[in-house]
């Protein structure tokens, strides 16, 4: 609760250092480097992963909240369902970070069934649209201006 203003108004922009929710990153295809080489490698693969991003964000009247992330990076996980589109088989499993502007992520680590470096293009789901109970502030909330003087205050405890 100290990380938090005394007061929190409904309608109103507030900013915190970091924020922060566990991801499920989704790819398509990776460039990976085999033996000297790059090759580009159509896969399917979903993991789970942790997001630190920049934004501001916003408590709705209606019990929401809108986050509108800028930067974001974080650490992942996850596995390559797909090979050549072959379903049958696991075919990668990779950890490593990610970095990104707006809804694409550049992926890059390593990949411990392939046995290479390897980059990655994709999306992610992060589990703040799901839940926003997860959503987590690190370092101090302040507001970006001044709130409105019709704005409805909040309950801290609904949140906090």
């Amino acid at each position: 609760m100290r990380k938090w203003p005394d007061t929190v108004y409904f309608n109103t922009a507030y900013r915190a250092t970091l924020l922060g929710s566990p991801t499920i990153p989704i790819s398509f295809s990776k460039i990976e480097l085999i033996n000297g080489k790059y090759e580009v490698t159509p896969t399917v693969s979903i993991g789970f992963g942790y997001t630190w991003f920049t934004g501001k964000f916003i408590f709705n009247e209606n019990d929401k909240i809108t986050i509108d992330p800028v930067f974001f990076f974080g650490l992942i996980a996850d596995a390559g369902l797909s090979n050549d589109f072959n379903l049958r088989k696991l075919t990668g499993f990779f950890t490593g970070g990610f970095i990104g502007f707006g809804a694409f992520s550049l992926f890059g680590g390593y990949d411990y069934i392939a046995q290479s470096t390897t980059i990655g293009l994709g999306g992610r789901i992060d589990l703040f649209t799901l839940n926003q109970n997860t959503l987590k502030p690190f370092g101090k909330v302040r507001e970006l201006r001044k709130h409105k003087r019709a704005a409805p205050r909040l309950k801290m405890n609904d949140y906090a």
